[in-house]
């Protein structure tokens, strides 16, 4: 199939979502989507874990390219191993690396595919498969095999009369998982915040008979009444016929349980949250992306969620609130931010929390594995000539 015409079968599909998607939520009710009641957190180890961090450094002779942010980057466990996997836009091929030896282990060449880091493009992965997603046609592969294309959604046959579902774009970055017989789609666009309320978060579309579908579980209350501008991003995983759902303005955990459709919530807040994470006060413009971007770099914020299959917990970053001035009278920039990373047990118990070192300004990676939790200590940006620094941190339970 000639690039142009997939371009035209994924506006197609573009132009079809919208209205097909606002038509089939039209018929849930707010009552079916309910959220139970709030279950709190407790920190149940007062006297406080002792953490234990290792810088380590990957050569930048070990490197195949320069990459970008978060939104290019994915990391996985394997054979109690920890492994990145960079979108490498200039050679347009995906390099996975080992962190833990350090060395670099292959690069997947998309140049089949029109950009890998167009707009239209992301990779992720996830359940032991990589999926990438691009101009309307979703891609998938093993590390060990070459990609595989799921014709479904590019047949101009098989689109005839069917519903397609949009997702959310955070800086080309969206979510979407392969389950026995699924594919999840994170989360699913309404247009705006005001337009999420009682709506679903989560769409299906099932390989088998093609039909799309939603999870019994809509947007929170407070983000589809208020707008917390750049923070309103929800982070998705999913596991055992599980979805965790994780907020970037609420310290609120929700766990979904798939086959029973039920739903469990946990406020799990950092002991470094003092003061209310609080929306915009003005209008979303373009006039006004300064104002939103200084809200978002000054706000604290919950960020990304990690399991840890080898000791049974999760860990969870959370940023810092961050003053417009230091106690010198200066202004602060995103160099000043701190995180801090915090250790949740199976039951979302707060087991404890620490800072993270000032290096750690944001989190392109994490990854736990038999080892202990891989996070990036510095930017990747230049990476083919500085090399990588890498933070491993574990923890002793007293």
């Amino acid at each position: 199939m000639k690039p142009s015409r997939i371009h035209k079968i994924a506006f197609a599909v573009i132009a079809v979502i919208y209205f097909g998607l606002i038509l089939s939520c039209s018929r849930h009710t707010s009552d079916r989507y309910a959220q139970p009641p709030l279950t709190h957190s407790k920190l149940i180890n007062p006297n406080p874990i002792t953490f234990h961090f290792d810088s380590l450094h990957i050569p930048n002779h070990l490197m195949n390219g320069n990459y970008g942010g978060s939104s290019h980057t994915m990391s996985y466990t394997r054979n109690d191993s920890a492994f990145v996997v960079l979108q490498n836009c200039l050679q347009n091929t995906l390099d996975i690396y080992n962190i833990e030896q350090p060395k670099w282990v292959r690069s997947m060449d998309l140049s089949f595919m029109n950009s890998l880091c167009g707009k239209q493009t992301s990779c992720f992965y996830g359940s032991d498969t990589l999926l990438c997603i691009t101009s309307g046609s979703i891609l998938f592969s093993t590390f060990e095999n070459d990609f595989q294309t799921l014709s479904i959604l590019n047949d101009n046959e098989s689109m005839k009369g069917k519903r397609f579902i949009t997702t959310e774009s955070f800086d080309t970055y969206e979510e979407i998982h392969l389950t026995r017989d699924s594919i999840l789609l994170f989360p699913v666009y309404y247009g705006n915040y005001k337009k999420r309320c009682n709506q679903p978060i989560t769409a299906t579309y099932n390989l088998r008979n093609g039909e799309i579908g939603f999870a019994d579980i809509n947007y929170p209350n407070v983000l589809c009444g208020t707008d917390y501008g750049l923070l309103d991003r929800i982070e998705h995983y999913y596991f055992d016929e599980t979805i965790l759902y994780a907020f970037h303005a609420l310290p609120e955990i929700w766990k979904y349980n798939i086959q029973t459709s039920t739903l469990q919530r946990y406020n799990c807040k950092s002991t470094f949250h003092t003061d209310s994470i609080l929306p915009i006060t003005f209008k979303r413009t373009p006039k006004n992306k300064d104002l939103l971007f200084d809200h978002f770099m000054h706000s604290a914020r919950y960020e990304r969620l990690v399991y840890d299959k080898y000791k049974k917990c999760y860990y969870r970053f959370f940023v810092l609130q961050m003053s417009h001035k230091n106690e010198q009278g200066l202004f602060n920039t995103y160099k000043d931010r701190r995180m801090s990373l915090m250790v949740l047990d199976e039951n979302f118990n707060l087991i404890g929390e620490t800072l993270l070192p000032k290096n750690c300004l944001a989190i392109f990676f994490a990854v736990a594995s038999k080892q202990g939790l891989f996070v990036n200590n510095g930017p990747l940006t230049k990476a083919k000539e500085n090399g990588w620094n890498i933070l491993k941190i574990n923890f002793t339970v007293h």
